[in-house]
């Protein structure tokens, strides 16, 4: 099918910050982000009942156990004892080990009453087979003490076993342990640098749900004495080796806005001024001007699954307690208010009013208000699959336009935020999150869904001002990260190949192709201008048909850049960039996505 392009006057601004991100620290986010390759390394309990071990961990029965409030940082610890002859050992089954590679354990060890002789071992799963490697050291004090230990990985193994052996009697309380990379952070690098290649705008941090138990002063000082400790939210851990300070380096670094989510729940108002003032002072401290900084208060209270939901009015009752304290403490700040309709379980008849509340009674507090957007009903073809990814777009449209209506009827000046949106199908918390299962498989749906959120978003930017994308890193991420392998989704390149159009001014594109689904028309277009640049970017929804475009007259001698999902059924590992040039007409494939640029 031939298709008319044609580019109409530019209008209003489009924000660098709808390519924004969430980074949550959740276990699974947490560990993406960190080089070790244990879990539990700090021994949060609760210990088994019979074993006396904590989760993750196995000791031999009688002979050890948890030890709460023993560690360093009043967390816990573990406590082994050697007698008898007896054989004393604490393991832990299925790491991930590579040939070649270098390893690094670190362990926080005291003795009591007399040093204690331990070996530390890397060994496969098979009883008598001999270790691939070993190492000995002497918890010599009575203390708390760092011991290290490198070992030259000999053999590729899915399912080694990390094992610490007591070979004379006596006691030892272990702290905790880590197994990690030789000479690296307990930042992994491979995932902070690959974060730099999509630029990102503004990263939310500690993210969403986990924020309502995220106390920020133990996300700072020596990695070994931060505490980790329940997440009642959902019935796991929060990790604070990834804390404010890593945070913060990583926002200096790339140029990152930063954007925290204020815990509401477990905190108080006095806190997030206090996490708010540190921020501030992190950039003063380091000669650098404070940023604007995004503040969002709470995340999602209206729902029933939030250990802090309220009712709007009780949600009103916050706003008053904590804005005018983070903004006393961060002039720079830009405050986000949670904006969903009403407050309740979903579909129940017991639902108050959230949004228009907030709207009409405390508009003065918050400059952004904000929804969350998960899309995805399952369909059992790939091409109905397809048609709910577009018309999912169309409806978040819908949804948002009813939310600029809302502000726009009271006059307003605030400005619409999607702080977490994705096509959510198989992600899931239930999973064991191996790099094997439990995430998005991020096909050429998830990627065309990405793209016609930037077209949509762009189509708004009158009012929208902010969105991130969820998540960063695992589960639904851009990217994953586990055991020393790292992966980058296709949605990487989608990300990369919009994000130098932005900031600029949207230049609305028509076209006569049919509409696909959600009054979204099958062929998508848009123009982005910036100082220096114009861009056009067109979408192909359709998985079946190639569709002829005859491109406005200025970009027909323009480079085309098409980024094309050529095995769409069966997953991609990276869509093929096809350069194109000097032609009339373009020929964009079945699901495609094309970018042209001219310098001004």
């Amino acid at each position: 099918m031939k298709v008319d392009v044609k580019l109409q006057k530019a209008s209003h601004a489009v924000s660098e910050y709808l390519m924004g991100h969430n980074l949550e620290m959740y276990p699974g986010g947490a560990c993406g982000v960190l080089t070790d390759r244990l879990e539990n390394p700090k021994f949060l309990g609760p210990a088994d009942v019979m074993s006396g071990s904590p989760p993750g961990w196995s000791i031999t029965p009688f002979y050890g156990k948890s030890a709460p409030g023993m560690g360093m940082a009043s967390g816990d610890a573990i406590m082994l004892e050697k007698r008898n002859g007896a054989n004393v050992i604490l393991h832990q089954a299925e790491r991930r080990i590579y040939k070649g590679e270098m390893l690094e354990v670190e362990l926080w060890a005291k003795a009591w009453h007399a040093p204690v002789a331990m070996e530390i071992m890397l060994k496969p799963t098979i009883m008598r087979h001999p270790a691939y490697v070993s190492g000995k050291i002497t918890v010599d004090s009575s203390y708390w003490k760092q011991y290290k230990l490198e070992f030259k990985i000999p053999a590729d193994d899915a399912n080694a076993v990390f094992q610490i052996m007591m070979e004379s009697e006596g006691m030892v309380f272990l702290d905790q342990v880590h197994l990690r990379p030789a000479g690296q952070s307990h930042v992994d690098k491979t995932a902070t640098d690959a974060f730099k290649t999509i630029g990102i705008t503004a990263l939310r941090f500690p993210g969403g749900s986990i924020s309502t138990v995220y106390h920020w002063k133990n996300g700072t000082g020596p990695i070994h004495l931060r505490p980790v400790h329940h997440d009642p939210q959902f019935n796991t851990k929060v990790i604070y080796d990834f804390g404010i300070e890593e945070y913060l380096e990583l926002c200096i670094e790339q140029n990152i806005t930063p954007q925290i989510t204020v815990n509401i729940g477990s905190g108080t108002p006095e806190e997030a001024a206090a996490f708010a003032s540190y921020c501030r002072e992190f950039y003063i401290n380091r000669g650098i001007k404070p940023p604007v900084a995004f503040f969002q208060m709470g995340n999602e209270q209206f729902a029933a699954h939030e250990s802090a939901h309220m009712t709007g009015e009780m949600y009103v009752g916050a706003l008053r307690d904590y804005v005018p304290a983070v903004r006393k403490a961060y002039p720079e700040s830009r405050i986000i208010a949670v904006g969903y309709p009403y407050s309740g379980e979903f579909g129940s008849q017991e639902r108050t009013v959230w949004r228009t509340l907030i709207l009409d009674k405390v508009p003065e507090l918050f400059d952004l208000i904000s929804n969350h957007y998960y899309k995805g009903q399952w369909r059992e073809t790939f091409t109905e699959q397809q048609k709910n990814a577009v018309d999912s777009i169309g409806k978040i449209r819908d949804d948002l336009l009813k939310m600029v209506d809302d502000v726009k009827q009271r006059k307003l000046k605030t400005k619409i935020a999607l702080t977490e949106w994705n096509y959510w199908l198989y992600s899931n918390a239930y999973c064991r999150q191996q790099p094997d299962e439990g995430f998005e498989p991020m096909d050429p749906i998830h990627c065309l869904y990405t793209a016609g959120m930037f077209h949509m978003m762009a189509e708004l930017g009158e009012h929208v001002e902010l969105s991130n994308y969820y998540h960063l890193l695992n589960g639904m991420g851009v990217f994953t990260n586990f055991a020393g392998r790292f992966h980058e989704s296709p949605v990487a390149a989608v990300f990369r190949f919009y994000r130098p159009a932005f900031p600029g001014k949207f230049i609305p594109v028509k076209n006569n192709s049919p509409e696909y689904a959600g009054g979204i028309s099958t062929v998508s277009g848009i123009g982005i201008e910036t100082p220096i640049e114009k861009w056009l970017f067109m979408i192909n929804f359709d998985p079946e048909n190639t569709y002829q475009l005859k491109l406005p007259p200025e970009f027909q001698k323009a480079v085309k850049e098409i980024l094309y999902f050529k095995d769409m059924r069966k997953g991609i590992e990276s869509p093929a960039l096809i350069k194109r040039s000097n032609s009339e007409t373009l020929t964009l494939p079945p699901m495609s996505i094309c970018r042209s640029v001219l310098n001004k």
